[in-house]
């Protein structure tokens, strides 16, 4: 398995971490979570397609109706106990192993299913060799710990095939913690407890006896403060007067905060109070060492216990974004040889608030200038593109509709902004050459890169000459390269290099507004005048802005416009060819079977 070079700050814009969180809540399991929440992009196809594959097994399970099971219980405190030699396990610990372990039988073995064919890959102790799942000491010495680090970097290479046919059953470390405890985490009657809790029944017993000849004294009825017996320090005394305490003889164990009581051990209590103690005592013991010598025999498991947790994170990863698709409405985009195509797409982030968006760079394009309005949605779109990519790569459903395709990235990488907020809305236009500097170093062939406002943020005409001598550099390199701009200079680039295409947002001039579409092949006007118009500068600054405008720029601005509005008239009248074609098609085929049915009615008719 080969993962994509992490670009932290590319993927922290991208919004790929926050989107990869809300991911990881899928998890059934703190293994499976921990180790999603490592995962990086895959960047071989054939990985992808084996987690494609074993995704649409626990699609097609969730249709039949398969409901997983409950949430894992924690238990990394456990399993770091069982490494330590010496320690033992707490009740409540050895009951959250003892359903951790029903639970991974249920996930796991619970799947095996006769229509899994994929082949079998190496066994499951190979993989959990110390260094590679579990980590290691110095030395060299097996440190046997479960570490999603480690996991994350291979997890693609199992088809749940393999997970399911190497994977241990945990029937034997439930017999060990279920021998001892009930289903509800109770510790059991087992013999040598009974024996002692008997014990322990009658000591109370005679302890009341006694207790009760004092409470019932009639003598003694003025001297207690209470007639209720108390405890204090493990041990049965009498709420005495301190006027009267006298008339009680034994030993003082404490006197209240007023001093007008005395809690007093009187000495026919003494001996009984000291055997509950001591069978109290025994009682412990006996039930550190049933927790001792069952720590023991699961410290024997723990390879096999360490094997379960990977094969839960294993399926659980898998399980996870079936799913998140199943629940939230995700598609899986396509894998293709180059380009990117997206159809109503929408930032995860946004939610149903998001416009669709609709891009379709073609195969052969390498550069796309993208031109339009201010809060045109470039920066969405942008973002939108880059996140998608890194979300495909990783498995994850898409809120796209079917038919969108990604190629296969070894990259990553943006310049949008630091303060770029999806979620808030908010844009700003800043360029980072030293973001970009290091964008260019790491570059390649096979990667994606996305710049916004290239060549913002200084002069104009020196901006323009740096953000074309960058866009040289990417052809150079063959990047799949994406970038945003409002220097009309930079469409002129457009149409002059090879593989290189402009396209704009588009924009609806009668409501002065963004249509969220991206248009191939036209520039796009930047809106300014009628964007600050509709936004509520006065009317007679906006009048006087636009003499400003030069005559020859704003005759090419017209020209773009026009082109745009009749790009849009022309897709307009192909939909409706097509919907005429596809009339008259569903028409034809109509009439073709009103026809047979008269030929097959003629045919029953005749002798």
């Amino acid at each position: 398995m080969k993962t994509m070079l992490e670009h932290e700050h590319s993927f922290s814009l991208l919004d790929f971490y926050r989107v990869r969180q809300k991911a990881a809540e899928y998890c059934l399991s703190s293994e499976g979570r921990e180790t999603y929440l490592r995962s990086l992009p895959m960047t071989r196809p054939e990985d992808l397609e084996r987690i494609r594959g074993d995704i649409g097994f626990f699609l097609r399970r969730l249709e039949e109706g398969y409901l997983p099971v409950q949430d894992f219980p924690e238990i990394e405190m456990c399993v770091r106990k069982l490494g330590l030699e010496g320690s033992s396990l707490e009740l409540d610990e050895l009951y959250a192993l003892g359903i951790w372990s029903k639970r991974a039988d249920s996930l796991v073995l619970g799947n095996v299913r006769a229509d899994l064919s994929s082949p079998v890959p190496d066994s499951l102790s190979e993989f959990l060799m110390p260094g590679r799942a579990l980590g290691e000491e110095g030395g060299g010495k097996p440190n046997l710990r479960f570490d999603p680090d480690q996991v994350a970097l291979r997890w693609a290479e199992w088809s749940l095939e393999g997970i399911f046919s190497a994977s241990p059953s945990l029937q034997d470390v439930q017999k060990i913690i279920f021998s001892i405890l009930t289903q509800d985490g109770e510790l059991r009657d087992l013999p040598e407890l009974r024996k002692i809790k008997d014990a322990i029944a009658r000591a109370n017993k005679d302890l009341v006896a006694i207790t009760d000849s004092y409470r019932y004294d009639p003598e003694l009825k003025s001297a207690l403060q209470s007639t209720e017996a108390t405890q204090r320090d493990g041990r049965t005394v009498l709420a005495v007067r301190a006027n009267f305490r006298g008339r009680v003889k034994g030993i003082v164990h404490e006197v209240s905060s007023t001093g007008q009581t005395v809690f007093i051990e009187p000495s026919a209590l003494v001996d009984k109070n000291n055997e509950l103690v001591q069978l109290n005592a025994r009682l412990a013991g006996e039930i550190m060492r049933i927790l001792r010598e069952a720590t023991e025999l699961l410290r024997a498991l723990r390879l096999k216990i360490h094997a379960a947790r990977l094969a839960v994170s294993l399926v659980d990863l898998r399980l996870a974004r079936a799913l998140q698709a199943r629940r939230e409405e995700l598609n899986f985009a396509e894998i293709c040889d180059s380009g990117i195509t997206l159809w109503r797409a929408r930032h995860p982030l946004l939610g149903r608030k998001a416009v669709p968006v609709d891009v379709a760079i073609p195969d052969g394009t390498r550069t796309l200038i993208v031109t339009g309005p201010n809060t045109g949605g470039k920066t969405v779109t942008l973002k939108t593109l880059g996140l998608f990519a890194l979300m495909h790569q990783s498995g994850m459903g898409l809120p796209a509709a079917q038919g969108t395709k990604f190629q296969i990235f070894d990259g990553v990488y943006a310049d949008i902004g630091d303060e770029q907020s999806i979620d808030q809305s908010l844009s700003t236009f800043s360029g980072h050459i030293k973001v970009i500097s290091d964008l260019a170093s790491r570059a390649g062939t096979m990667s994606l890169v996305l710049l916004d406002e290239l060549g913002a943020g200084t002069d104009p005409e020196e901006g323009c000459a740096i953000a074309m001598g960058l866009l040289d550099h990417f052809i150079a390199l063959g990047s799949l390269t994406i970038a945003t701009t409002h220097h009309g200079i930079l469409k002129n680039y457009g149409y002059t290099r090879p593989a290189c295409l402009n396209a704009s947002m588009e924009f609806d001039s009668t409501k002065l507004a963004s249509t969220y579409r991206i248009v191939m092949g036209v520039p796009g006007e930047s809106r300014a005048l009628e964007i600050a118009a509709q936004t509520g500068l006065a009317p007679g600054i906006v009048a006087a802005a636009r003499k400003y405008l030069d005559e020859e720029r704003t005759d090419v601005g017209q020209l773009i416009i026009s082109l745009s509005e009749k790009h849009r008239e022309l897709e307009r009248l192909e939909r409706d060819r097509r919907r005429r074609l596809k009339e008259a098609a569903e028409d034809q085929r109509k009439a073709d079977l009103a026809a047979l049915r008269v030929r097959q009615k003629e045919l029953e008719l005749k002798p």
